[in-house]
């Protein structure tokens, strides 16, 4: 799988490849493995998302990878991608703290939509893991009052914990 001469700016492109590697086996562990390769994570990541969104939903297995791969994305693209699909990954006992603190931290990140998705995906970590629970309550709460419009918006689409 050649994706670097995909244009990861352009959904045309993106759109293109994706409809030519959709079918092959193992799609998303080929996909999760090209996401660590810091030159294609953007593009990557983005075929990923949409293949998870086509209804590719990830094991065990796969969301541990999946998840690890995420703790070492770079990019605010690839990383937007990750937190999109976050609520479709299942997160193993042993991988709850780090994931919770490396978005804690991404609630901090310039790009507002990278913010709005993380307090999604420490929501989905809340339901998981009730002891989140009242600490992204307070986040959220705080969020609501100091963050971005568009923030706000993603904030309010949550549903109760």
């Amino acid at each position: 799988m050649r994706l670097e001469i995909c244009d990861p700016d352009s959904a045309a492109s993106l759109r293109e490849v994706y409809g030519e590697i959709r079918e092959c086996p193992d799609l998303e562990f080929e996909l999760a493995r090209l996401c660590a390769e810091q030159d294609i994570e953007t593009t990557a990541s983005w075929l990923l998302k949409r293949h998870i969104e086509r209804g590719c939903r990830p094991n065990l297995e796969l969301s541990r990878q999946l998840l690890q791969v995420f703790l070492d994305l770079r990019g605010w693209q690839a990383r937007l991608h990750f937190l999109q699909f976050f609520q479709h990954l299942a997160v193993p006992p042993e991988l709850k703290h780090h994931l919770r603190d490396f978005v804690l931290d991404l609630t901090s990140d310039r790009n507002k939509f990278v913010r709005a998705w993380s307090f999604s995906a420490l929501h989905r970590l809340a339901i998981s893991y009730p002891e989140f629970r009242a600490e992204t309550l307070r986040l959220i709460q705080r969020a609501m009052e100091s963050e971005a419009p568009s923030v706000k918006a993603r904030l309010r689409n949550l549903p109760a914990l």
